[in-house]
């Protein structure tokens, strides 16, 4: 069993790590999974014990998290997680933008009462590169505030105090409850480096400002580094703060989506029509749709004609053509007929819904590549902890003062922020994935983005992929030396085939199904129906044995199909698929049926070309025909017949020869070919975009989504990799320098609030990177029709 929590409290890798160590440790958990990005966390559960016990196991996971010092609540799926989540959750940024606007003016106050400090003795003075920041300051601050120069130090360091103190009290109280909570579960974090670092400078701020005498009397110089306290603090909350507000950017296509479902649907009953909130909606309502109004609830057209827009769900911008019987997706808009619908799925068993379940997991996800970052953020706040004492206990022994080992281990502490570590991958999957969405490509997993990029053979089905999947019947073709269309035994036989065809699922049994229609044929219920598989459908039928299949099928089944060679020979040079009918015995016709390509196919194949990958279009339909349509659309091999057997052998064989293979097919009799790719890819549509196998869905059946996928993989991988270097790069190069490695050399030291300051754009600066990806333009969509 798997249950998903919203954690909140999280701020970077270690924080990631310390939840995931807390639930490992509870009993019955058998998983856990969580995502920084998304506040969320995937427990997986023994499958043994009732519902009682899983439910007491969830709630000793919810309890060991919040423990651990982390806020956790079940988590609502689907549509109704946006209300929840909201606008990157506005209490948080709220709460944050609050805390940051008082800090950073306290910060500011604090930054110029102490620059008499600094000049008189009070102050060890800023060193290194801060010296070039405070000089323009210093200057401004004198011709300001000339009198603050004549005030005693010891005042100076009093207001200095009163202004510090509240900060820790409410903006940095957090920090210090977090941390406390870190240690006694010997879990530190973010929260653990900046409390302590804080909390060092401002204690010893505090023994210099209540007892200068003796500080002095003891050789130690008097500094005080209260400025730091509000600076780092009000930093920290800066970059959190634009962390929120980017992870609500990250989030806007599960949101975007959710909201296009309406909050009340219309619905008739009692002869009257009645505003119903959503959830009072049932199955077999009957909802009135207005022109210009969505879609509340997936449904069925009873009455009257419209043309929606489907292009949330498909991509495809051509409003579409709805009359009685035609389903409807939640969500789409309605044009300007008017509509009755017949409600099919509603709330979670919506279209919409199992999109954004899709969309949830995806962006929950983790690849292999973050597998790294949470080995080192197991291990990183400990071995910073190290770091910084060590730093202080080689400057103590070597350095000029006590004050210069202190700034020392503060900034060590303070620069050492695992933010950006912690938000490299999964902001970069949460927008690439919403990215994807809104161009119809549905990700069920992170993986598959990370491995598409490599790709370097592309693998098409035919039917329903570079075709539209609607064959239609173009030619009837009787016996040798008989005209068909005054043969009654012709009908006869195709009302017969149609019958039999109702129990396939197969695409070219519905051609033959809309032959027979198209004629006015009636059509028999079936007495027995078989299929067997690549090879056609044989049952009774109104007392007649009935064969309908290729040449071969019909002949096993003892069949005499020697009378339908010419026909068949004439339907193969058409480049059509001969479907033949047998009645009792005897070949009757053969349908000509030919799969009209989709517009993009061509394109599709020229895009995927430009990627450096090699294209295969693998068809379970007669070779000749396998041909045509391969020369038409221009790709590299044509393998065909190949029954679903081989196309898995198939796709193996490429596998086992060294190549990366993506499947594209219809996500049903591909299945087992989709699963043997390195990345499978089914063509869906709206209503069952969630039912497949494969780890990408193509909700707009367009062929030119398949190059997107894998363009879209190779920059998301690029995007990860520079975070990840950024990330990485960042603390490799920070924390030596914060430790003081250049000072004997250059006399340079980094202050805590350069520090701060560093620490906080190294997160903003992932982030912002993650956010290029929503520039993805991609191939372009389906062109319209001339």
């Amino acid at each position: 069993m798997r249950s998903s929590l919203e954690i909140r409290g999280m701020h970077c890798a270690s924080c990631v790590a310390n939840v995931e160590k807390a639930i490992a440790r509870v009993p019955g958990v058998t998983g856990a999974r969580v995502n920084l990005m998304a506040h969320r966390a995937d427990v997986d559960f023994a499958e043994d014990g009732d519902g009682a016990a899983k439910r007491g196991a969830l709630d000793a996971v919810i309890a060991a998290v919040r423990a651990a010092g982390y806020e956790a609540r079940p988590r609502i799926s689907g549509a109704r997680a946006s209300d929840m989540e909201g606008d990157a959750n506005p209490e948080t940024v709220r709460a944050l933008g609050l805390r940051f606007a008082y800090t950073f003016v306290a910060a500011w106050a604090a930054m110029f009462l102490s620059m008499p400090l600094m000049h008189e003795g009070g102050h060890a003075g800023p060193i290194g590169p801060f010296a070039f920041v405070m000089k323009p300051l210093d200057v401004l601050t004198r011709a300001l505030f000339p009198g603050l120069w004549n005030v005693d130090p010891g005042v100076l360091r009093w207001s200095l105090f009163a202004i510090t103190l509240p900060v820790l009290l409410w903006s940095g109280r957090g920090f210090f409850v977090r941390t406390w909570k870190g240690l006694r579960h010997r879990s530190p974090d973010m929260d653990t480096l900046v409390a302590i670092g804080t909390g060092t400078a401002f204690v010893v701020s505090a023994i210099v400002t209540t007892v200068p005498a003796r500080v002095a009397e003891a050789g130690l110089p008097t500094d005080v580094w209260y400025e730091a306290v509000p600076w780092v603090i009000s930093l920290v909350t800066l970059g959190r703060l634009l962390e929120e507000r980017a992870k609500g950017k990250a989030g806007e296509a599960v949101r975007a989506l959710a909201e296009r479902v309406p909050r009340t649907a219309r619905v008739l009953r009692d002869g009257a029509e009645i505003d119903l909130p959503i959830e009072e909606i049932h199955v077999g309502d009957r909802i009135a749709l207005r022109p210009g109004e969505r879609v509340p609830v997936d449904g069925a057209v009873e009455s009257g004609t419209s043309a929606l827009d489907e292009s949330m769900l498909t991509g495809e911008s051509r409003p579409v053509a709805k009359a009685a019987g035609d389903v409807v997706s939640a969500g789409t808009t309605n044009g300007s007929g008017a509509l009755v619908l017949r409600a099919t799925g509603v709330g979670e068993d919506t279209a919409i819904a199992r999109i954004l379940g899709l969309l949830e997991e995806a962006m929950a996800a983790k690849p292999p590549i973050q597998r790294l970052v949470d080995r080192v953020a197991a291990v990183f706040v400990p071995a910073v902890l190290a770091i910084a004492a060590i730093t202080f206990g080689i400057w103590l022994l070597l350095g000029p003062n006590a004050a210069f080992a202190l700034r020392a281990f503060v900034t060590v502490l303070i620069i050492a922020c695992p933010c950006a570590m912690g938000l490299a991958v999964p902001a970069a999957i949460s927008v690439a994935t919403g990215t994807l969405a809104r161009r119809g490509i549905l990700l069920r997993d992170g993986l598959a983005l990370e491995v598409a990029g490599g790709v370097d053979t592309v693998v098409l089905d035919k039917t329903g992929t570079v075709t539209h999947g609607r064959p239609e019947v173009v030619e009837v073709l009787g016996r040798e030396g008989v005209d068909v269309d005054g043969d009654a035994g012709v009908d006869h036989a195709l009302a017969l085939a149609a019958g039999l065809e109702m129990r396939s699922e197969h695409p070219l049994a519905n051609a033959v199904i809309r032959e027979a229609q198209r004629r006015g044929l009636e059509i028999v219920e079936p007495e027995t129906a078989f299929a067997q598989s690549g090879g056609g459908m044989f049952g009774k039928i109104a007392g007649h044995k009935v064969r309908v299949g290729t040449e071969e099928f019909l002949r096993a089944k003892g069949v005499d199909t020697a009378p339908l060679r010419s026909a068949f020979e004439r339907a193969e040079s058409a480049h059509t698929t001969p479907v033949a009918i047998g009645v009792d015995g005897a070949g009757i016709a053969v349908l000509g049926i030919r799969d009209p390509l989709r517009d993009d196919a061509r394109a599709g194949v020229d895009a995927l070309r430009r990627l450096g990958a090699r294209i295969v279009l693998l068809s379970g339909d007669r070779r000749n025909v396998a041909e045509a349509v391969g020369r038409e659309i221009g790709v590299d091999e044509v393998h065909a017949p190949a029954s679903p057997e081989d196309k898995v052998a198939f796709v193996q064989r490429l596998t086992e020869e060294g190549r990366s293979v993506l499947m594209v097919g219809d996500g049903i009799n591909d299945a087992p070919a989709l699963a043997a790719a390195r990345v499978g890819v089914a063509m869906g549509g709206g209503t069952d975009v969630a039912r497949g196998a494969a780890p990408v869905i193509l909700v707009s059946p367009r062929l030119t989504a398949i190059a997107d996928l894998l363009r879209m993989s190779r920059r998301s991988t690029r995007v990860i990799r520079q975070n990840l270097a950024w990330a990485f790069g960042y603390n490799v190069l920070g924390i030596p320098l914060a430790a003081g490695v250049l000072y004997p050399w250059t006399g340079w030291l980094l202050s805590p609030v350069f520090a701060s300051a560093a620490m906080a754009a190294s997160s903003v600066s992932v982030v912002a990177n993650s956010l290029r990806l929503r520039l993805f333009r991609g191939e372009g969509r389906a062109a319209d029709p001339a």
